[in-house]
C-alpha cells in the first residue's frame, strides 16, 4: 500500500458543496495510481479517505470496497465514493470532534 506523506499538504476547498476541490482529489488519486494508468486498487480507498480526514473504520472501508465495481477503480468512481453522504458524515463528525476538543482547551 502507498504511504502518501504529501497528502497532509492537501487542504479542503469548500465552495460548491464539496469540502474538496477536483484538483485535490486528482492529486491524491495520482499518489495512489502507482502505474499511472488511471486506476487505483480498491483496497487503497480506505487509506485515501483517511488521507482526506475521513475517520473511517476498517469495517466501513471494507463495506465501501465491496460496493465498488472491481479490484481497480477509476477517478470517477473514487470521486463518487468521496461524495457519498455516509463518507461526508464521517468527515464532518471528525471535524466536529476537533472543534469540540479545541473549545474545551481554550
Amino acid at each position: 500500500m502507498a504511504s502518501p506523506s504529501n497528502t497532509s499538504a492537501l487542504k479542503t476547498a469548500g465552495g460548491s458543496g464539496s469540502p474538496y476541490s477536483p484538483q485535490e482529489l486528482q492529486e491524491l488519486f495520482a499518489l495512489f495510481d502507482k502505474k499511472q494508468h488511471g486506476r487505483v486498487a480498491r483496497e487503497d480507498v480506505t487509506l485515501m479517505l483517511r488521507s482526506l480526514g475521513v475517520n473511517i473504520s476498517d469495517r466501513k472501508g471494507e463495506e465501501i470496497g465491496d460496493s465498488l465495481s472491481g479490484p481497480m477503480i477509476g477517478f470517477g468512481e473514487f470521486e463518487g465514493v468521496v461524495h457519498r453522504k455516509d463518507v461526508l458524515a464521517l468527515r464532518m463528525g471528525n471535524m466536529k470532534r476537533a472543534v469540540s476538543r479545541r473549545s474545551r482547551s481554550d
